[in-house]
């Protein structure tokens, strides 16, 4: 948690852009498609999650992909407006802290791990505030 610049952490890998990897309940998945739309019309971002776009097909092809763009991201946004349905979004987050990428909660800390993100906002319109402010 950090009032500081939005940009602490591992970023400027890309010339001009920084890769997001969007994180949250499956059952919200619709809203945050919204959210990957707003986010990429924000000069400078770019959302790569694929779950929002594709059937989850084998648990394992799955798994593998999202921890691959979360390896590849600059920027980990994590959904905890709604509980988890399967529980993958905390999965997800540790990897995230693994790879250094600047980290951020949308909504309340569910657990304990949660109160380590970077920073944290308690709406979408919070977050895209801080990202235009980059």
């Amino acid at each position: 948690m950090s009032s500081g610049s939005p940009g602490e952490g591992r970023l400027g890998r890309g010339p001009d852009t920084h890769k997001v990897f969007l994180a949250g309940s499956y059952n919200a998945k619709e809203a945050l498609k919204a959210v990957r739309d707003r986010i990429n019309a924000i000069p400078g971002f770019r959302v790569q999650t694929s779950w929002l776009d594709e059937d989850l097909g084998s648990k394992e092809e799955t798994a593998a992909r999202n921890l691959e763009e979360i390896g590849d991201s600059d920027v980990f946004i994590l959904d905890t407006l709604l509980p988890p349905t399967t529980g993958g979004y905390h999965v997800e987050l540790g990897a995230a802290f693994c790879t250094g990428a600047v980290t951020y909660r949308v909504g309340p800390a569910r657990n304990l791990y949660h109160t380590l993100t970077m920073h944290e906002v308690p709406d979408w319109e919070s977050l895209y505030t801080r990202l235009r402010r980059w």
